[in-house]
């Protein structure tokens, strides 16, 4: 495991993103007991075979990034019940909010299995200006901040250890080169970044290539 996977997601959590179908994918995320930053799921996709149910998860938060402000998930849908003229509703099947992160309290410590649909591809991911929680899926699969930058400047972002239950960070422009997920293992989970302005995730392009010899 590299150091800046140690540096910038989860510490001490497994995951895995296996592909079913056709954007389809079962997610395997060891969760600890307290809060954890994991991809946005939906509990009714929570799989039989999960040691994490429904009933062990006491709420689960997700992050406004419009109004910069919280909103519960679960058990109360405030996201559902938010006026159809608010951004977030306006932008609620959209890469803003199909791809971000969100806080989910486990009662205690174990395996969460669940069923995601609609990943969303890299090129197609959109940050607003200020604080992001982003969902690690496939395509941040061995890349750094560096690699999936696209035109976003990114000013700084954490990780999440759920075993301390603290912040890890801030990590600036010298962590831009770590890998974000060196392992299928470590996809599932999620990242706190902030960047300069509304912008696009996507895979940085190459150079020209090197010139002739004399």
């Amino acid at each position: 495991m590299s150091v800046g996977l140690l540096l910038l997601l989860v510490a001490g959590i497994r995951a895995a993103m296996v592909p079913i179908g056709a954007d389809k994918y079962e997610i395997t995320v060891e969760v600890d007991k307290g809060w954890n930053l994991v991809l946005l799921f939906d509990v009714n996709e929570i799989l039989p075979d999960s040691e994490i149910t429904e009933s062990d998860i006491a709420a689960v938060y997700v992050f406004d990034p419009f109004e910069k402000r919280y909103l519960q998930f679960y058990p109360n849908n405030e996201v559902e019940r938010l006026p159809e003229n608010t951004e977030l509703k306006k932008e609620e099947n959209s890469p803003f909010y199909i791809n971000s992160a969100v806080w989910l309290y486990s009662r205690k410590k174990g395996t969460l299995k669940f069923r995601r649909f609609d990943v969303i591809d890299l090129e197609d991911m959109k940050l607003k200006g200020g604080w992001n929680f982003l969902g690690l899926t496939d395509h941040f699969y061995r890349k750094s901040i560096n690699d999936i930058k696209g035109d976003c400047e990114v000013e700084k972002f954490y990780g999440w250890n759920s075993a301390t239950q603290s912040w890890e960070g801030p990590f600036e422009e010298q962590y831009s080169d770590y890998v974000l997920a060196d392992t299928e293992g470590d996809l599932g989970k999620g990242l706190l970044i902030k960047v300069r302005e509304d912008c696009n995730l996507g895979l940085q392009q190459p150079q020209q290539p090197p010139e002739l010899p004399e």
